[in-house]
């Protein structure tokens, strides 16, 4: 037996259920939360892989793919080639969306004019990166995200699934919103604990970073995930649904499935 294969029946002793279907289905793969993709050379970060069935496993794969665009799009230090790769492929199957990404000097202008912004010092308009971006098709890719990761996160702060009785709420953020001050600062006041994503030693804060803490005595948590400085995702989960249902019940979501 290598050492891949007892590692791995290691981790499917320890996590023998899926953290995304509310362990309806047994865990028969490593989910990485975030996806790869999402990281410089791929280097994930150590303590972030979760037991997922492969129906679970499969059904972000699409979104991080298309979304790997976005968050990747202005990393200077990024593999060009593997992006452009990347990027070409999603251009392929979604010629009209990418298109559709390119900002116009005047739309940059206006934006900026707007949100009471102004372009960095030395920075043209021409070379500010900014895009927009159609509701219809990227919103769905932001849900799968967001929620993957959010059941991941009530995963690890529990060590348990968040069950078919569990809701999540989850909201995404853009580095425009931050520099608009568009962002719940009370966010970051009630997730005040603050996990360090290592790999080989070596600090990914500036990649991924994770707050999070405990809310309503045990039964939930609330979260605050940026991915490479571009997009933050916040949410809560929780196993009491009577305690938040009424204040938003129009984005109440739950676990995948069932398959």
């Amino acid at each position: 037996m290598g050492d891949k294969k007892r590692r791995l029946d290691r981790f499917f002793a320890e996590h023998p259920k899926c953290c995304f279907c509310a362990g309806d289905r047994i865990a028969s793969t490593v989910d990485h939360q975030p996806g790869r993709v999402f990281f410089k050379g791929r280097e994930w970060p150590e303590g972030f892989s979760f037991p997922a069935c492969a129906q679970c496993n499969a059904v972000s794969r699409e979104s991080e793919r298309i979304l790997a665009v976005l968050i990747h799009g202005h990393a200077g230090d990024l593999d060009r080639t593997k992006y452009q790769m990347n990027l070409r492929s999603v251009s392929r199957d979604y010629p009209k969306e990418i298109a559709e990404l390119v900002t116009t000097v005047r739309e940059k202008r206006n934006f900026l004019k707007n949100k009471g912004l102004v372009s960095p010092p030395g920075v043209a308009l021409d070379d500010l990166p900014m895009i927009k971006m159609g509701k219809d098709f990227w919103e769905p890719h932001f849900e799968t995200l967001a929620r993957k990761l959010l059941l991941a996160l009530h995963y690890q702060c529990f060590a348990r699934p968040l069950s078919r009785q569990g809701a999540l709420w989850y909201y995404v953020h853009t580095n425009a919103d931050f520099a608009a001050g568009e962002f719940p600062a009370e966010v970051l006041e009630i997730a005040n604990r603050l996990a360090t994503p290592v790999r080989n030693k070596k600090l990914l804060h500036e990649q991924f970073l994770v707050r999070w803490n405990v809310v309503d005595d045990q039964s939930g948590g609330v979260f605050l995930a940026q991915l490479q400085r571009m997009l933050t995702i916040t949410g809560i989960t929780t196993e009491n649904l009577s305690a938040f249902a009424e204040d938003r019940p129009d984005i109440v979501f739950g676990p995948f499935g069932p398959w």
